[in-house]
């Protein structure tokens, strides 16, 4: 995330930086994280989500939808379950 510090700047005569992509059109942006806790933990107790709006902003991108899985240290190759494909799907063709 350091390296997004070049989407910003400060002009002298603002009181804080300004983003250098806030007038661009919007990007589309597809907010993916997974973590080994269950999905609804890393909702809830850790700052990724925060932390991917930011970024997505930063980038001068709309977020168009989030998938947060979890429970992906269970297996050396996890793999999206069943239930995660329909939503993936859906989030991938608001994309388009």
């Amino acid at each position: 995330m350091e390296r997004l510090v070049v989407y910003a700047y400060w002009p002298w005569d603002m009181n804080g930086p300004q983003y250098r992509k806030a007038q661009a059109p919007k990007k589309k942006a597809l907010l993916v994280s997974s973590c080994a806790a269950p999905g609804i933990l890393g909702r809830w107790f850790f700052g990724t989500d925060k932390q991917l709006k930011m970024t997505a902003k930063t980038i001068g991108a709309e977020v168009v939808g989030t998938l947060i899985t979890g429970m992906i240290a269970k297996e050396p190759h996890p793999k999206l379950t069943e239930n995660m494909r329909p939503k993936l799907k859906t989030l991938a063709e608001k994309l388009l």
